[in-house]
């Protein structure tokens, strides 16, 4: 088996003095099953059944969607950590909480959890202004409602559950916009330019607000461990697997060494890798100040990211 520094070329390290951090994607295509989404929707009353064609119904593209490279644009007014820590601080932008604008950001949101099996688990909570927690609301329902689809084809167990979410969340004003707005991105072709049988689509998901979720998360995993903010432009790498084969070799080899964390693992378990903590700054320095996170979500998807960050 080879070492774990002979994976370094797993990792992208822009140039420090970058106001950017360019988010590398797996292999796979960011095509989503859409055929259980548009059901659901139908069964909801978001959408009608219609004699045209699907494609018309749905607004469908004859193009199959192309994978991209996002790179998410840092502002320059991104605050840091303040020094002073005597008080809370909010784990998304650094700064301290003052009195009237706290909020306790449950780490994954709590809307993951189905209702009906939520009540009585020890569910976490980070610090977070009330205006940095809402700025991700509206990305965590477009997070839920894309990967829905993709449980159910893989975790029937769940399905009952999740399903009831859907269709009460479907009742809620905000929901019918956003469900027709990712339907929008449906198609019967597939990124590869496989033509699916009548009745069966895929999703073209924004990469973008998909892992800005991930990414979020993993910082407040971070929080709650290490007790310190965890600098968004310090994210080196996010890969979005859908099989064991997606995932990085390097991610595969150190998971042993670390326990399976998470209150209900059938909706969220996560594992995560300090390098320092485990291999010291001299045993393998060319993996030094990593931090890396294998967030498993409803047992079907899975985000790898890793930070480069020293606190």
């Amino acid at each position: 088996m080879d070492s774990p520094s002979a994976k370094l070329s797993l990792f992208h390290h822009p140039p420090a003095e970058a106001r950017y951090v360019t988010i590398l994607h797996a292999t796979v295509p960011v095509n989503l099953h859409a055929t259980v989404l548009v059901n659901l929707a139908l069964e909801a009353g978001l959408m009608k059944r219609s004699k045209q064609p699907a494609k018309r119904l749905l607004n469908m593209s004859r193009r199959k969607a192309q994978p991209q490279q996002v790179t998410l644009y840092l502002s320059q007014e991104i605050p840091m950590a303040e020094e002073n820590r005597t008080g809370e601080i909010c784990y998304l932008c650094g700064k301290n909480i003052k009195e009237g604008s706290s909020s306790s950001d449950h780490v994954p949101p709590k809307a993951f959890y189905p209702k009906d099996i939520r009540g009585g688990l020890n569910l976490q909570t980070a610090p977070s202004h009330k205006k940095c927690n809402e700025a991700y609301r509206q990305d965590e329902e477009y997070f839920q409602h894309c990967l829905f689809p993709e449980v159910l084809n893989q975790q029937p167990a769940i399905t009952v559950h999740l399903k009831n979410d859907f269709l009460r969340r479907a009742q809620k004003p905000q929901t019918p916009a956003m469900i027709r707005n990712i339907l929008k991105g449906t198609s019967d072709i597939t990124a590869g330019g496989v033509h699916l049988p009548p009745g069966k689509y895929v999703i073209t998901v924004d990469e973008y607000r998909i892992e800005r979720v991930a990414l979020k998360i993993v910082r407040g995993l971070f929080y709650l461990e290490n007790g310190s903010f965890l600098p968004l432009e310090s994210a080196k790498d996010i890969r979005f697997c859908l099989g064991e084969n997606d995932v990085p070799e390097l991610y595969r080899i150190l998971w042993p060494a670390v326990e399976l964390r998470g209150p209900y693992p059938k909706v969220f378990s996560y594992k995560y890798f300090n390098t320092r903590k485990h291999f010291g700054r001299d045993e393998c320095p060319e993996l030094d100040g990593l931090h890396m996170y294998s967030l498993l979500f409803w047992e079907a998807v899975m985000f790898c990211i890793t930070f480069e960050y020293v606190p």
